[in-house]
């Protein structure tokens, strides 16, 4: 057996350990999605956890198997892991204090939901944060993003920050998506003085966020990027305001030389002979357009 489909223990409430043998290589999707007694795993031979394989199980840690070359955040979704570590010789993972990285440490692959500290400092080194990697932790109040680069759709969607959140300057753009989507209690954002585009849903449900910051550097916000309950500011006063909390260059449009219509009553013409023949009314164009 090699396989182990989706949903396969689906629901087995009873289920409290798993020991597969190491021909297993792959589990599908919410393999043990639901198992909620489930709190001791062994799978020596799996390369790839598909998404929500642990969902809302009992796991409170977790080792990433010597042969795996594929897990993510999704996969132990609603789970209460505390600490990641990765097996000796894997290549492709690595872990430092209870969160996972990749092999060299320069993208936090995911940050455990139920890590004790209110604090964290993002590794020098690493640059990247991805996807889902800090969805729904529920301790984590404050986070130190200095060198990050790269953001990855939903990496802090619906996590516990409080207060004011400060983006580095080395983040120029927020358009993975969704990614501090449901942070509810942050109340403040600062961004980083290099910050170009904000894309829509960034900050949705963020319900106590009530002030934001945006630097010169910025040339887009989505007007669905903040909840409309936040005082946006902008410090590029090129931009112009749309929607409640977007901001933008204002299009200019210059059109050079006169405009000939003669052209359009021409077809305007065949068209309304073709429409006679149907028995169907004129269309016509005001006198004015004519003397354009």
């Amino acid at each position: 057996m090699k396989i182990i489909g989706n949903g396969a223990f689906f629901e087995c409430s009873s289920l409290a350990q798993v020991i597969l043998p190491e021909s297993v290589e792959r589990l599908g999707t919410g393999a043990f999605a639901g198992c909620r007694s489930l709190a001791s795993f062994s799978g020596k031979g799996v390369v790839i956890f598909e998404n929500f394989v642990f969902e809302r199980t009992a796991l409170t840690s977790f080792e990433i198997p010597e042969k795996t070359t594929k897990v993510s955040a999704l996969t132990f979704l609603g789970t209460p892991v505390g600490e990641y570590t990765v097996q000796s010789g894997n290549t492709e993972f690595s872990a430092k204090d209870g969160v996972l990285f990749n092999a060299d440490r320069s993208k936090l692959e995911i940050y455990p939901a139920e890590k004790e500290e209110k604090g964290y400092q993002i590794p020098e080194g690493c640059t990247e944060i991805g996807r889902y990697a800090f969805r729904d932790v529920k301790n984590l109040k404050s986070i130190d993003l200095t060198g990050v680069v790269s953001l990855e759709e939903g990496a802090f969607y619906g996590a516990s920050l409080s207060g004011k959140l400060i983006l580095p300057d080395s983040l120029t753009k927020l358009e993975g998506g969704f990614l501090f989507e449901n942070c509810t209690a942050i109340k403040q954002v600062n961004a980083g003085n290099h910050l170009k585009k904000i894309a829509a849903r960034t900050f949705t449900g963020c319900d106590a966020l009530t002030e934001v910051k945006l630097p010169q550097s910025i040339t887009w916000a989505d007007e669905h990027a903040f909840p409309d309950t936040a005082k946006v500011t902008c410090e590029n006063t090129e931009l112009v305001r749309f929607g409640k909390n977007g901001f933008h260059y204002a299009e200019q449009v210059s059109v050079l030389g006169t405009r000939d219509y003669q052209m359009t009553f021409q077809v305007l013409s065949l068209v309304n002979e073709e429409r006679s023949r149907d028995f169907h009314q004129s269309i016509w164009m005001p006198d004015c357009c004519s003397q354009l």
